[in-house]
Protein backbone atom coordinates (compact mmCIF):
# COMPACT_ATOMS: atom_id res chain seq x y z
CA UNK A 1 0.00 0.00 0.00
CA UNK A 2 1.42 3.61 -0.76
CA UNK A 3 2.41 5.62 2.02
CA UNK A 4 2.39 8.92 0.90
CA UNK A 5 0.35 11.14 2.15
CA UNK A 6 -2.96 13.04 0.66
CA UNK A 7 -2.52 16.98 -0.03
CA UNK A 8 -4.89 18.60 1.64
CA UNK A 9 -6.62 22.13 0.52
CA UNK A 10 -4.22 24.38 1.17
CA UNK A 11 -5.27 26.62 4.68
CA UNK A 12 -3.25 29.02 6.42
CA UNK A 13 -2.44 26.67 9.13
CA UNK A 14 -1.98 23.86 6.54
CA UNK A 15 2.04 22.76 6.75
CA UNK A 16 3.04 21.31 2.78
CA UNK A 17 3.00 17.52 3.01
CA UNK A 18 6.65 16.38 2.02
CA UNK A 19 6.10 15.31 -1.45
CA UNK A 20 4.28 19.28 -1.76
CA UNK A 21 7.97 20.42 -0.21
CA UNK A 22 9.62 18.93 -2.99
CA UNK A 23 7.14 20.07 -5.69
CA UNK A 24 7.88 23.61 -4.21
CA UNK A 25 11.42 23.47 -4.60
CA UNK A 26 11.29 22.23 -8.00
CA UNK A 27 8.37 24.91 -8.65
CA UNK A 28 11.54 27.68 -7.78
CA UNK A 29 14.26 26.26 -9.18
CA UNK A 30 12.23 26.34 -12.15
CA UNK A 31 12.94 29.92 -12.91
CA UNK A 32 16.71 29.93 -12.61
CA UNK A 33 16.18 26.34 -14.73
CA UNK A 34 14.34 28.22 -17.38
CA UNK A 35 16.38 30.86 -17.62
CA UNK A 36 19.35 29.17 -18.49
CA UNK A 37 17.51 26.88 -20.95
CA UNK A 38 16.38 30.51 -22.23
CA UNK A 39 19.75 31.99 -22.28
CA UNK A 40 21.00 29.04 -24.49
CA UNK A 41 18.74 29.29 -27.01
CA UNK A 42 19.40 32.55 -27.71
CA UNK A 43 18.45 33.61 -31.32
CA UNK A 44 16.50 30.70 -31.72
CA UNK A 45 13.00 31.42 -33.36
CA UNK A 46 10.06 31.02 -30.61
CA UNK A 47 8.78 27.87 -31.98
CA UNK A 48 11.74 25.88 -32.28
CA UNK A 49 12.30 26.57 -28.32
CA UNK A 50 11.74 24.16 -25.98
CA UNK A 51 10.45 25.09 -22.43
CA UNK A 52 10.15 23.28 -19.17
CA UNK A 53 7.18 22.88 -16.64
CA UNK A 54 7.28 23.81 -13.20
CA UNK A 55 7.59 20.16 -12.27
CA UNK A 56 10.60 19.99 -14.75
CA UNK A 57 9.15 18.38 -17.31
CA UNK A 58 9.87 18.74 -20.69
CA UNK A 59 7.67 20.34 -22.95
CA UNK A 60 8.35 20.38 -26.81
CA UNK A 61 8.76 23.26 -28.87
CA UNK A 62 4.91 24.27 -30.19
CA UNK A 63 6.51 24.24 -33.94
CA UNK A 64 8.00 20.97 -33.57
CA UNK A 65 5.64 19.08 -31.13
CA UNK A 66 3.88 16.68 -33.53
CA UNK A 67 -0.33 17.33 -33.44
CA UNK A 68 -0.71 13.54 -33.36
CA UNK A 69 2.14 12.84 -30.42
CA UNK A 70 0.58 15.50 -28.66
CA UNK A 71 -3.14 13.90 -29.17
CA UNK A 72 -1.76 10.81 -27.84
CA UNK A 73 0.25 12.26 -25.07
CA UNK A 74 -2.86 14.23 -24.08
CA UNK A 75 -5.41 11.29 -24.02
CA UNK A 76 -2.70 9.14 -22.12
CA UNK A 77 -3.00 11.60 -19.30
CA UNK A 78 -6.76 11.43 -19.14
CA UNK A 79 -6.69 7.64 -19.26
CA UNK A 80 -4.49 7.83 -15.96
CA UNK A 81 -5.54 11.12 -14.16
CA UNK A 82 -9.35 10.67 -15.35
CA UNK A 83 -8.92 14.77 -15.47
CA UNK A 84 -6.63 16.95 -17.74
CA UNK A 85 -7.05 19.67 -15.60
CA UNK A 86 -3.77 20.48 -14.26
CA UNK A 87 -4.73 21.32 -10.42
CA UNK A 88 -6.75 17.81 -10.31
CA UNK A 89 -3.21 15.92 -12.03
CA UNK A 90 -1.35 17.56 -9.82
CA UNK A 91 -3.27 16.76 -6.70
CA UNK A 92 -3.44 13.03 -7.79
CA UNK A 93 0.43 12.57 -8.56
CA UNK A 94 0.86 14.00 -4.94
CA UNK A 95 -1.04 10.96 -3.72
CA UNK A 96 0.92 8.57 -6.21
CA UNK A 97 4.44 6.92 -4.70
CA UNK A 98 5.44 6.40 -8.08
CA UNK A 99 5.40 10.17 -9.18
CA UNK A 100 6.44 11.56 -5.88
CA UNK A 101 9.81 9.23 -6.10
CA UNK A 102 10.44 10.79 -10.03
CA UNK A 103 9.78 13.91 -8.05
CA UNK A 104 12.20 13.52 -5.69
CA UNK A 105 14.29 11.73 -7.43
CA UNK A 106 14.88 15.01 -9.51
CA UNK A 107 15.24 17.29 -6.88
CA UNK A 108 17.92 15.06 -5.39
CA UNK A 109 19.93 14.98 -8.65
CA UNK A 110 19.11 18.49 -9.30
CA UNK A 111 20.47 19.80 -5.81
CA UNK A 112 23.41 17.99 -6.14
CA UNK A 113 24.64 17.59 -10.24
CA UNK A 114 22.53 20.99 -11.32
CA UNK A 115 25.58 23.24 -11.46
CA UNK A 116 26.76 20.70 -14.60
CA UNK A 117 24.25 18.64 -15.50
CA UNK A 118 20.39 19.32 -16.75
CA UNK A 119 18.21 17.19 -15.13
CA UNK A 120 14.67 17.03 -16.67
CA UNK A 121 11.71 14.74 -16.64
CA UNK A 122 11.39 13.66 -19.91
CA UNK A 123 8.35 15.20 -22.30
CA UNK A 124 4.33 13.39 -21.29
CA UNK A 125 5.35 11.77 -24.89
CA UNK A 126 8.78 10.50 -24.61
CA UNK A 127 7.85 9.09 -20.92
CA UNK A 128 4.71 7.03 -22.39
CA UNK A 129 5.71 5.88 -25.62
CA UNK A 130 9.51 5.62 -24.87
CA UNK A 131 9.71 4.69 -21.40
CA UNK A 132 12.26 7.46 -20.50
CA UNK A 133 11.21 9.48 -16.96
CA UNK A 134 14.47 11.27 -16.82
CA UNK A 135 16.86 13.00 -19.17
CA UNK A 136 20.34 14.07 -17.77
CA UNK A 137 22.56 16.52 -20.01
CA UNK A 138 26.11 16.73 -19.26
CA UNK A 139 27.04 20.43 -20.01
CA UNK A 140 30.81 19.86 -19.43
CA UNK A 141 30.48 16.97 -22.74
CA UNK A 142 27.08 17.31 -23.85
CA UNK A 143 26.32 13.51 -23.32
CA UNK A 144 23.02 12.44 -22.25
CA UNK A 145 22.09 9.71 -20.43
CA UNK A 146 18.58 8.67 -19.43
CA UNK A 147 17.11 6.98 -16.37
CA UNK A 148 13.79 4.77 -15.44
CA UNK A 149 12.39 4.77 -12.08
CA UNK A 150 10.70 1.88 -10.18
CA UNK A 151 9.55 2.21 -6.56
CA UNK A 152 9.22 -0.99 -4.30
CA UNK A 153 7.23 -2.12 -0.79
CA UNK A 154 10.13 -4.29 -0.09
CA UNK A 155 12.76 -3.05 2.21
CA UNK A 156 15.54 -4.71 0.93
CA UNK A 157 16.09 -5.06 -3.32
CA UNK A 158 12.78 -7.37 -4.19
CA UNK A 159 13.15 -9.88 -6.90
CA UNK A 160 10.35 -7.51 -9.08
CA UNK A 161 13.01 -4.52 -8.53
CA UNK A 162 15.96 -7.17 -9.31
CA UNK A 163 14.15 -7.85 -12.26
CA UNK A 164 12.62 -4.44 -13.91
CA UNK A 165 16.49 -3.43 -13.32
CA UNK A 166 17.66 -6.43 -15.59
CA UNK A 167 15.09 -5.76 -18.57
CA UNK A 168 15.98 -1.81 -18.14
CA UNK A 169 19.53 -2.72 -18.65
CA UNK A 170 18.49 -4.88 -21.45
CA UNK A 171 17.55 -2.35 -23.31
CA UNK A 172 21.14 -1.38 -24.18
CA UNK A 173 21.64 -4.62 -25.45
CA UNK A 174 18.51 -4.13 -27.97
CA UNK A 175 16.16 -5.72 -25.70
CA UNK A 176 12.83 -4.42 -26.67
CA UNK A 177 11.20 -2.05 -24.36
CA UNK A 178 7.78 -3.06 -24.86
CA UNK A 179 8.64 -6.55 -22.48
CA UNK A 180 8.77 -4.19 -19.97
CA UNK A 181 5.24 -4.43 -18.15
CA UNK A 182 4.57 -1.06 -17.69
CA UNK A 183 4.49 -0.97 -21.31
CA UNK A 184 1.48 -2.96 -21.52
CA UNK A 185 -0.68 0.16 -20.49
CA UNK A 186 0.19 1.37 -24.22
CA UNK A 187 -2.33 1.27 -26.82
CA UNK A 188 -2.24 -1.45 -28.89
CA UNK A 189 -1.53 1.46 -31.86
CA UNK A 190 1.32 2.81 -30.47
CA UNK A 191 3.10 -0.41 -28.89
CA UNK A 192 2.82 -2.11 -33.05
CA UNK A 193 5.21 0.99 -33.18
CA UNK A 194 7.39 0.03 -31.17
CA UNK A 195 10.82 -0.63 -32.35
CA UNK A 196 11.96 -4.61 -32.12
CA UNK A 197 15.64 -3.59 -31.54
CA UNK A 198 16.38 -0.18 -30.52
CA UNK A 199 20.26 0.05 -28.50
CA UNK A 200 19.87 2.32 -25.49
CA UNK A 201 16.55 4.58 -25.53
CA UNK A 202 15.00 6.51 -27.66
CA UNK A 203 13.76 10.55 -27.55
CA UNK A 204 11.16 11.97 -29.90
CA UNK A 205 11.46 15.45 -28.21
CA UNK A 206 15.30 15.15 -26.53
CA UNK A 207 17.64 17.58 -26.54
CA UNK A 208 21.11 18.55 -27.94
CA UNK A 209 23.20 20.77 -26.82
CA UNK A 210 26.30 21.89 -29.82
CA UNK A 211 28.43 25.18 -28.88
CA UNK A 212 26.76 25.83 -25.68
CA UNK A 213 23.70 25.89 -27.45
CA UNK A 214 20.49 23.30 -26.69
CA UNK A 215 17.75 22.49 -28.67
CA UNK A 216 14.90 20.24 -29.38
CA UNK A 217 16.03 17.02 -31.41
CA UNK A 218 15.61 13.29 -31.87
CA UNK A 219 18.24 11.51 -30.55
CA UNK A 220 18.93 7.64 -30.36
CA UNK A 221 21.38 5.17 -28.40
CA UNK A 222 20.78 6.62 -24.97
CA UNK A 223 22.40 5.02 -22.38
CA UNK A 224 19.11 4.18 -19.52
CA UNK A 225 19.67 2.95 -16.11
CA UNK A 226 17.48 2.05 -13.32
CA UNK A 227 17.06 3.95 -10.01
CA UNK A 228 14.69 2.81 -7.31
CA UNK A 229 13.90 3.18 -3.82
CA UNK A 230 11.29 1.69 -1.50
CA UNK A 231 8.33 3.07 0.58
CA UNK A 232 9.98 3.81 3.81
CA UNK A 233 13.36 5.59 2.21
CA UNK A 234 11.72 7.91 0.04
CA UNK A 235 9.31 8.62 2.75
CA UNK A 236 12.36 9.50 5.30
CA UNK A 237 14.36 10.64 2.87
CA UNK A 238 10.79 13.43 1.64
CA UNK A 239 10.36 14.53 5.60
CA UNK A 240 14.20 15.00 5.67
CA UNK A 241 14.46 17.09 2.01
CA UNK A 242 15.40 20.77 2.89
CA UNK A 243 13.39 23.01 0.24
CA UNK A 244 16.91 24.95 -0.31
CA UNK A 245 20.17 24.91 -1.04
CA UNK A 246 21.61 23.14 2.12
CA UNK A 247 21.83 19.61 1.98
CA UNK A 248 20.48 16.88 4.51
CA UNK A 249 22.39 13.67 5.91
CA UNK A 250 19.72 11.96 4.04
CA UNK A 251 19.52 13.92 0.93
CA UNK A 252 23.22 13.35 1.17
CA UNK A 253 23.09 9.42 1.96
CA UNK A 254 20.41 8.84 -1.04
CA UNK A 255 22.30 10.83 -3.52
CA UNK A 256 25.49 8.77 -2.90
CA UNK A 257 23.09 5.18 -2.72
CA UNK A 258 21.90 6.67 -6.11
CA UNK A 259 26.07 7.37 -7.93
CA UNK A 260 26.69 3.60 -6.34
CA UNK A 261 23.44 2.18 -7.96
CA UNK A 262 24.40 3.57 -11.40
CA UNK A 263 28.06 2.49 -10.84
CA UNK A 264 27.08 -1.20 -10.43
CA UNK A 265 24.75 -0.98 -13.38
CA UNK A 266 27.27 -0.02 -15.88
CA UNK A 267 29.97 -2.22 -14.04
CA UNK A 268 27.38 -5.04 -15.47
CA UNK A 269 26.91 -3.43 -18.91
CA UNK A 270 31.00 -4.07 -19.02
CA UNK A 271 31.15 -7.08 -17.59
CA UNK A 272 31.40 -8.69 -20.74
CA UNK A 273 34.07 -6.47 -22.78
CA UNK A 274 33.18 -8.48 -25.86
CA UNK A 275 29.33 -7.64 -25.90
CA UNK A 276 30.10 -4.05 -24.70
CA UNK A 277 32.30 -3.37 -27.46
CA UNK A 278 29.58 -4.15 -29.96
CA UNK A 279 26.93 -1.83 -28.76
CA UNK A 280 26.88 1.27 -31.11
CA UNK A 281 30.25 4.01 -30.44
CA UNK A 282 28.08 7.09 -29.79
CA UNK A 283 25.71 4.71 -26.52
CA UNK A 284 29.49 3.76 -25.21
CA UNK A 285 30.94 6.96 -25.43
CA UNK A 286 27.95 8.89 -23.34
CA UNK A 287 28.43 5.26 -20.82
CA UNK A 288 31.89 5.98 -20.26
CA UNK A 289 32.17 9.97 -20.04
CA UNK A 290 28.77 9.51 -17.11
CA UNK A 291 31.24 6.79 -15.82
CA UNK A 292 34.28 8.79 -15.45
CA UNK A 293 31.73 11.72 -13.78
CA UNK A 294 30.29 9.09 -11.38
CA UNK A 295 33.38 7.22 -9.91
CA UNK A 296 34.98 11.30 -9.32
CA UNK A 297 32.00 12.44 -7.35
CA UNK A 298 32.10 9.12 -5.22
CA UNK A 299 35.59 9.77 -4.73
CA UNK A 300 35.20 12.97 -3.53
CA UNK A 301 32.37 11.85 -1.15
CA UNK A 302 33.02 12.24 2.45
CA UNK A 303 31.91 8.62 4.32
CA UNK A 304 28.88 9.60 5.81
Amino acid sequence: MERIPTANTKTPEHLPTPTEKVREYLARQHEILAKRIEEMQEGAPAGKRLTVAPDFRLIPPPDTYDPVDRQIADQLTRDRYDSDDEKQIQSKENTHAGTAFEMFKTAIMHKHMGKRFIIVRASRYDDYINGVDNILMDTATGHIVCAFDEISNNKYQSAAVMNKTKKVLGRNFGMPWDSLDYSENLPDVVRRSQKTREYGASLKYGIELEDGKIRCKTVNHLPIFMLSLNYEDLDDGQYEFINGEVQSPAEKRIFKYFLTMLSAQIQQLKLKPRHYESLPENLRGRVDSFQRYIEEILQSQPEI
